[in-house]
């Protein structure tokens, strides 16, 4: 990776991470989704991957792990009608009986459990790691089998497209993948059916992917209005969206991330609260070099009627100490909301009671 800027500092560092850990738990909310019959469209995507790692194989020995640019796939004949994906500058052809999901970014079948996710990232990926270095990560990190790669343009923009399959819990999942960029923002999509489902309907959301319409730095609305609000408190106030909630650059490294969850986590709200926030750690793909400790709590509180839990700890990132603020907060049928502020050690004791502030404002609408 390249050297951070004093401005945007560990902001960098965080990309691909983040991004390894949304294709994840996107795969796992497919698992989700079509293990219950696909009858409730899921839960909004988060910032980390749940614990229990990937069950697909990795590649054997002498294998390829991300295969070259093959030729281009056949031109696809895009309908001229595409609806926005609210809180993304991303608008899609909808296919028959997919609807635009109201939790998270992208459109969804309930009867089988296909899905487009959208995830717009405030820098280049290239930047930081070069796409086949990704795509190989993401054999060897998170066990996606790559069978192609296309070179190809979305919305005018340079994009490869990929084709890979994933099993986990049992499940094996079929995929297309889009990484595009811009000249200062990245964008993926993610398609994806169980394997249980007809080829065809796998290869009608590649089609999808390639007539998708991108402008970045624009973002359509929400029918009724974003689904929350927080107060930006100095200095953490460089707003940006991020898979499916918001971040707030806090600069020289701090950072502060608003995400909902993907997929229920049912169980003991203080052991789920403690594995999200050990899985800012690599095993859950996060950008922590190693698990971080807890200093305080888990520590119950209230905030806009909700209850949460709250933990404090410390890691480090590239051998640089942070201190971690998590607030957890539980909504119906074992759904959340994530609040983290990762923030230089050197910086702590002026942040975190910004950070602090920033959670109490948070309101659900």
């Amino acid at each position: 990776m390249r050297s951070t800027s004093p401005e945007r500092g560990h902001v960098y560092r965080v990309i691909p991470a983040l991004a390894l850990s949304i294709l994840l738990v996107v795969a796992a909310c497919s698992v989700e989704s079509s293990e219950s019959g696909g009858t409730a469209a899921p839960p909004a995507p988060t910032t980390t991957a749940a614990d229990g790692a990937s069950s697909a194989p990795t590649p054997a020995a002498g294998e390829d792990a991300a295969p070259a640019p093959t030729s281009e796939v056949e031109p696809v004949e895009c309908p001229a009608s595409v609806t926005g994906i609210p809180q993304t500058g991303v608008a899609l052809p909808i296919p028959d009986e997919f609807y635009v999901a109201e939790a998270f970014s992208g459109i969804f079948h309930d009867a089988s459990g296909a899905s487009i996710f959208v995830v717009e990232l405030p820098e280049r990926l290239s930047e930081e790691i070069s796409t086949t270095d990704f795509l190989e990560a993401l054999e060897t990190e998170q066990g996606v089998n790559i069978t192609e790669r296309h070179d190809e343009e979305i919305a005018g923009h340079p994009a490869t497209l990929v084709r890979a399959w994933q099993t986990l819990q049992g499940t094996r999942l079929e995929r297309w993948l889009v990484i595009a960029e811009s000249d200062d923002s990245t964008l993926m999509l993610t398609a994806q059916v169980p394997a249980s489902e007809p080829p065809d309907e796998l290869d009608a959301l590649r089609d999808v992917l390639l007539c998708a319409a991108w402008t970045p730095g624009e973002m359509h609305g929400f029918a009724d209005g974003p689904p929350f609000t927080i107060q930006p408190v100095p200095p953490f106030d460089d707003e940006q969206p991020l898979a499916g909630g918001t971040s707030f650059d806090g600069g020289d490294g701090a950072l502060f991330i608003v995400v909902p969850s993907i997929a229920p986590l049912p169980g003991d709200r203080r052991e789920v609260a403690l594995d999200l926030f050990a899985s800012m750690g690599p095993r859950g793909g996060g950008s922590l070099d190693a698990e971080p400790a807890v200093t305080a709590g888990p520590e119950p509180v209230s905030i806009d009627g909700f209850d949460g839990i709250r933990l404090d700890g410390e890691g480090s990132i590239e051998g640089e100490p942070f201190t971690i603020f998590q607030v957890v907060l539980f909504g119906e049928d074992d759904a959340y909301w994530r609040l983290v502020a990762l923030i230089p050690t050197d910086r702590a004791e002026d942040l975190l009671p910004a950070a602090e502030e920033m959670a109490r404002s948070f309101r659900r609408h």
